[in-house]
C-alpha cells in the first residue's frame, strides 16, 4: 500500500495553493499517510483522506464531517483533492460528496490509463530490445577465409531475418499503441482545473470512454504479444537446431573423414573428382563413374542416389582466385541430360562461380556447389542431401556424419 510522505503533501499542497490562493485543501490518497505529513496538516489546516477514510465516506455513507472529527462539515466556498502519485491539483467547486467522489473518479482513471500506457511502454521496449538483437544477428557476416566463419552463419543470419520482419511489423504497432495512449491521457489531463462533477453527470451509456479505449489498446496488445513470444520461441528452436548441427560438424572436422580446403586445393584435378565419388558414396550414392577422361562427353563423376536419381558431375579445380565460366556450363548442360541421362546436373569447384554462370545455372535447374558449399560437404560432414536443401530445414535428420 502507497505511503505518502511529507515532502509530497508539501509538495502538492504549495502547489494548490498557490493556484487556488485561501481555498480549503484537501489531500486524497488511495493509501496512507506518514506521521510527518499529517503534523504538518494538522499545523497548516490541509484536510487528508486516506484509503481508509474514503471507504468510509463512499461505500458506507458516513458524513465527511465526521470523518475528520471537525463535529461540523467543513465551511470553505472551494477546496481541492491532490491524488498520491504526480503533482495534480483538483479543483472542486464545493466540498461535498458528490464533487470528491468525482475528483477520486478522475484520478483513479488517470492511475488506469496510466498503467496502461506503461505496460504499452515496456511493450514496445521489449520489441525493440528483440529487434535490434536480431538485426545485430542478419549484420554478423564473417568473410569465408576468417577463422570464426562457420558454414551455419547463413542459416543464422536467414533466421534472424525472418525474425526480423515479424519485429519490425509488430514494433510499428506498439508505437501507434503508445501514441493512442499518450491521446487518451491527454483528454483526461484537459479535465485538469474544471468541474469535474461535469464530466460524470452523464448516464452509464453517455459516460467518457477513455478507460474502454485503453483497455482495448491493452487487448489487442496482448494478442500481438502472444504472437511474438511464438516468433521468439520458433527462433530459439531454430537456433537450437542450427547449434547441435554446429557442435556435430565441429567434431567431425576432427576426424579422418574431414577434408579441409587446404587439402583439397593440394589435390590434382584427379583426386580432385574421385574425393567428390567419395563423398557421393559416403552419402549413400552407388558410384558409376569416380572420375572423367577421355571421352567422357563432359561427365567426371556419376552416380545413384539412394531415391534412384542419377547425378552427373563436373569437377573444376581451381588454385586461383579465377571463378568458373558461363562457357563451362554450356558444355556440361548440353550433354548431362540428353546424353547421360540425368536427373541432376552438378557442377562442383574449389572456387566460385560467375555471375552469368550463377543465372545460368539458375534458368536451367543445375546445381552449383562452390567453397563455401564443399566446406559444408567435404569439411563439416553434412550430407549432400542436406546440402541441396533436400533435408529438413532444422538439419536434424540429415546430420553430419559421425566420426
Amino acid at each position: 500500500m502507497p505511503t505518502v510522505g511529507l515532502p509530497r503533501v508539501q509538495q502538492l499542497s504549495r502547489t494548490a495553493g498557490d493556484r487556488f490562493p485561501g481555498a480549503l485543501i484537501a489531500v486524497a490518497s488511495n493509501g496512507r499517510f506518514s506521521r510527518p505529513a499529517r503534523r504538518y496538516a494538522r499545523e497548516h489546516r490541509i484536510l487528508l483522506i486516506d484509503r481508509d477514510d474514503l471507504r468510509r465516506w463512499m461505500e458506507w455513507g458516513t458524513p465527511l464531517s465526521e470523518i475528520l472529527g471537525s463535529g461540523k462539515p467543513p465551511q470553505a466556498s472551494s477546496g481541492r483533492a491532490l491524488r498520491q502519485g504526480p503533482p495534480t491539483a483538483l479543483r472542486i467547486l464545493e466540498p461535498d460528496r458528490d464533487g470528491l467522489l468525482a475528483a477520486f473518479t478522475w484520478t483513479t482513471e488517470m492511475e488506469l490509463v496510466q498503467d496502461a500506457a506503461e505496460q504499452l511502454q515496456l511493450h514496445h521496449d521489449m520489441i525493440d530490445r528483440e529487434l535490434t538483437h536480431a538485426r545485430r544477428r542478419e549484420l554478423y557476416r564473417p568473410d569465408f577465409d576468417e577463422p570464426w566463419w562457420t558454414p551455419l552463419d547463413d542459416p543464422c543470419r536467414l533466421a534472424a531475418g525472418r525474425l526480423r520482419k515479424i519485429l519490425a511489423d509488430e514494433l510499428e504497432n506498439a508505437r501507434t499503441a503508445c501514441a493512442a495512449a499518450e491521446e487518451i491521457s491527454d483528454a483526461l489531463r484537459r479535465w485538469y482545473g474544471r468541474d469535474l462533477r461535469e464530466r460524470y453527470r452523464h448516464n452509464a451509456l453517455n459516460s467518457p470512454s477513455e478507460l474502454d479505449e485503453a483497455a482495448r489498446l491493452l487487448d489487442a496488445i496482448r494478442g500481438r504479444a502472444a504472437r511474438i513470444f511464438e516468433a521468439l520461441a520458433r527462433d530459439r528452436e531454430s537456433l537450437h537446431g542450427l547449434a547441435m548441427r554446429e557442435a556435430r560438424g565441429l567434431r567431425f572436422t576432427t576426424s579422418p573423414g574431414s577434408v579441409s580446403l587446404a587439402a583439397i586445393l593440394s589435390m590434382s584435378p584427379r583426386g580432385f573428382e574421385e574425393m567428390v565419388a567419395a563423398l557421393l558414396q559416403r552419402d549413400g550414392f552407388n558410384v558409376l563413374q569416380r572420375h572423367g577422361g577421355a571421352g567422357d562427353r563432359g561427365a567426371d563423376v556419376i552416380a545413384v542416389a539412394p531415391t534412384g536419381e542419377k547425378l552427373v558431375a563436373q569437377c573444376k579445380l581451381i588454385t586461383t582466385a579465377r571463378r568458373v565460366e558461363v562457357g563451362v556450363l554450356y558444355g556440361l548442360n548440353g550433354t548431362a541430360r540428353p546424353v547421360h541421362g540425368a536427373d541432376l546436373v552438378v557442377a562442383v569447384t574449389s572456387s566460385e562461380f560467375t555471375k552469368p554462370a550463377l543465372k545460368f545455372a539458375r534458368e536451367h535447374n543445375m546445381v552449383l556447389l562452390g567453397n563455401q558449399v564443399l566446406a559444408h560437404w567435404a569439411t563439416w560432414g553434412e550430407s549432400l542431401q542436406e546440402v541441396l536443401g533436400l533435408g529438413k530445414a532444422n538439419g536434424l535428420d540429415n546430420a553430419p556424419h559421425s566420426p
